[in-house]
């Protein structure tokens, strides 16, 4: 479990690194900073001590997301979007920026490639495709989840308890009068079409029950029976099945935990007791993250691995890169021992909020999987999994992981991805210079 202050002393900490500015970061070029992007040129197969400070500041803001910290603002309450940020750099949402650079500056000579190069993917692949889930629905009859959430809708806006309530109602008056529940959305659909292809995924489970629950969480219970490859089980058996063989159980972060170490070490320790495998990976439910201390409670709740920094209303590489990073603290200006895996592509920015058909949807993923293969980077996708195989969603997953197949891809899941790339990592030959270590988490 994470250690964390006194709820006093935690709230004004807390409170300190929310009203984190970047004056008050500054801009200067630390060590810790000049190392930092040493370590990632580095991962990438490059000597970086040449890069000029320009070249190192470019890099390090764009990784440390420090043009973050230019408003509190966030889109809906919950996310950072490249929107906000000045139109110079919205230019380049659809190019991992900085991997193009890295690449660039190798071709004028301005990086020289390590003199002996571990490869970049298992069995010399092009590039990765790591495939994620949010599993925040596992019933059809949305009823219960619904009743079970309504406490929390006193936080709720005016409009959303309206919008929620004749919801509620309507499912209700449909169950009575037809008496015939939704199919379940199902989980095993997923693994079967990922294992065509020898792929894995991660899901993500939110905690049950939740430890500090908000009113856009979602509210299942680990008992839930679930249809599962045509038969009725627990979730949390059908949670241990998953892990069972080999695909990745992870948590889904609630709204509230993004603020707060204890709670991600609550929920992690439920998903684990629920599933009997530890839990090496994450996302936060909505893409609940804030630059300036998200990373540093992931940190210490022993999480190893995030795939949280992307977008809910666009495709993109907001963070400027499509490899794994580990994620840095501003506050107190050092690496963390969190892997971030940008995400890049969303289900749901697709079909809802960019109202994309199925051709576009497919051929827009293909563009972006395609940027990625030319940088020999990680496509991250997340695909919910509300939805059964005659979706126009579901259709454009499974056309996509055959087209990645096709290319050459190495289908992953996000503790895959991050057991490979620290394991690559250290089995690197460093030289004088070396490879500068992350903070190590601290005891509880």
């Amino acid at each position: 479990m994470a250690r964390e202050l006194s709820s006093a002393s935690h709230s004004a900490a807390h409170e300190e690194r929310r009203r984190l500015t970047l004056s008050a970061v500054g801009e200067a070029l630390t060590a810790s900073r000049r190392n930092y992007v040493d370590d990632f040129v580095r991962a990438q197969g490059f000597e970086g001590t040449s890069l000029n400070d320009e070249q190192v500041r470019t890099v390090f803001g764009l990784l440390s997301r420090l043009e973050e910290l230019g408003t509190l603002h966030k889109h809906t309450g919950q996310n950072w979007e490249l929107c906000y940020a000045p139109l110079s750099r919205q230019r380049n949402v659809l190019t991992p920026v900085v991997d193009v650079l890295l690449r660039d500056w190798a071709c004028q000579g301005l990086l020289r490639p390590l003199p002996s190069r571990s490869p970049l993917w298992p069995k010399g692949k092009r590039f990765a495709l790591c495939l994620t889930h949010d599993v925040d629905h596992v019933s059809g009859n949305l009823a219960k989840e619904r009743l079970r959430s309504l406490p929390t809708f006193r936080e709720a806006p005016g409009r959303e308890k309206l919008i929620v309530g004749l919801s509620t109602a309507r499912t209700l008056a449909l169950k009575t009068m037809l008496w015939k529940p939704a199919p379940d959305p199902p989980l095993d659909i997923w693994l079967a079409e990922e294992e065509k292809h020898g792929f894995r995924s991660s899901l993500f489970f939110l905690a049950s029950p939740l430890p500090a629950p908000h009113w856009k969480d979602s509210f299942y219970s680990y008992d839930d029976r679930v249809t599962f490859e045509g038969r009725r089980a627990r979730l949390r058996d059908v949670m241990a099945e998953i892990a069972n063989r080999g695909w990745d159980v992870g948590l889904h972060g609630a709204s509230r935990s993004s603020e707060s170490a204890a709670l991600l070490a609550s929920e992690k320790a439920l998903v684990e007791r629920a599933s009997g495998t530890p839990v090496v990976s994450t996302r936060q439910h909505h893409l609940f993250f804030d630059t300036r201390y998200t990373p540093h409670y992931q940190h210490m709740a022993s999480i190893q691995a995030d795939s949280t920094i992307g977008s809910n209303i666009a495709p993109g590489f907001r963070c400027g890169t499509c490899f794994p990073y580990f994620l840095f603290d501003l506050y107190t200006d050092r690496p963390l021992d969190v892997l971030e895996a940008p995400l890049v592509i969303q289900d749901v920015a697709l079909f809802n909020q960019l109202d994309m058909d199925e051709s576009l949807a497919l051929a827009h993923c293909i563009e972006l999987m395609e940027e990625v293969a030319n940088v020999n980077g990680v496509l991250t996708v997340l695909w919910h999994n509300d939805v059964d195989q005659t979706s126009p969603r579901f259709r454009v997953y499974s056309e996509l992981l055959r087209i990645a197949a096709d290319c050459g891809a190495w289908g992953c899941s996000l503790a895959d991805l991050n057991g490979w790339w620290r394991s690559r990592l250290a089995s690197t030959p460093v030289d004088a210079a070396g490879a500068h270590s992350a903070v190590p988490v601290e005891a509880p």
